[in-house]
């Protein structure tokens, strides 16, 4: 496992960091974000060789009073798995302290050049930065529908680790509310990120959690917000508008279950 610590220099305050920031600071060290928000890395295989591997990388953030930190995965054919952490902790004003922590021995030279990237980011980044990345295109817009009532009404009761039992797990990633109020924007962009097939998305933030039932060939959802401190428990519109007025700024987890073929 490859561990690293160092002082850096950062010309912008890390208050109000987000998952949109880190992107621009990878983006200003040289690192390619796609339109669907993930990093590409691109290694060349050895010194002579001109094979060149492509990865797909996601990356999300938790802020703490004392800083950022900043978890990376890979997707291949076998998954998701995360290979590197990197907390960055406020020193001065000008200055932070990285540190990482490089989890899969087998994605160390990918583990080495993110970090590259996110160091060079850090010191070139400017608060005015910002990249361009497009949502996919709607072909056709999605319409709300009850269609997954019965299966949301299973999650409001159920822990999440059971609904990992009966659903396979697509996907996993933190970020702010901020970022996913385009619900429609969020199910294109998980279509593409996914593929064809029906779909169940959970948001989490304490003591609530918004949950979608989507299907991306039909262009359908269901939403349902359920908070277990006001005892509401919407469905439709009228969770959607509760979603709504959730501030920005709140941290949530989301997961993305697939809904199996064979289940009705």
């Amino acid at each position: 496992m490859t561990k690293g610590k160092e002082k850096v220099s950062v010309p912008a305050s890390m208050r109000n960091f987000s998952v949109d920031t880190i992107a621009n600071i990878l983006a200003s060290g040289g690192g390619i974000v796609n339109k669907y928000g993930d990093l590409i890395i691109k290694l060349r295989k050895g010194l002579i060789s001109k094979r060149v591997e492509e990865y797909v990388v996601e990356f999300g953030i938790i802020r703490m009073v004392s800083g950022v930190d900043i978890f990376f995965a890979v997707r291949t054919n076998e998954g998701v798995t995360p290979y590197l952490t990197a907390l960055l902790r406020k020193v001065r004003d000008d200055k932070v302290v990285i540190e990482w922590h490089c989890h899969e021995n087998k994605f160390k030279d990918l583990c080495r050049e993110t970090i590259k990237i996110l160091k060079r980011g850090l010191r070139n980044f400017k608060p005015s930065a910002s990249i361009k990345r497009s949502l996919p295109e709607v072909v056709a817009k999605y319409r709300v529908s009850d269609a997954y009532s019965s299966k949301l009404d299973g999650f409001a009761e159920v822990t999440l680790a059971n609904a990992v039992l009966e659903y396979p797990l697509a996907f996993t990633s933190e970020m702010r509310v901020g970022d996913v109020k385009n619900v429609e924007a969020l199910l294109e962009d998980l279509g593409k990120k996914l593929g064809k097939g029906r779909y169940i998305v959970t948001l989490s933030g304490g003591r609530w959690r918004f949950i979608i039932g989507f299907d991306t060939e039909r262009k359908i959802f269901t939403p349902s917000f359920i908070s277990w401190e006001t005892n509401e428990r919407l469905l439709g519109k009228e969770a959607l508008k509760r979603f709504m007025s959730v501030p920005d700024d709140t941290i949530i987890r989301m997961l993305v279950f697939k809904v199996p073929e064979h289940y009705s």
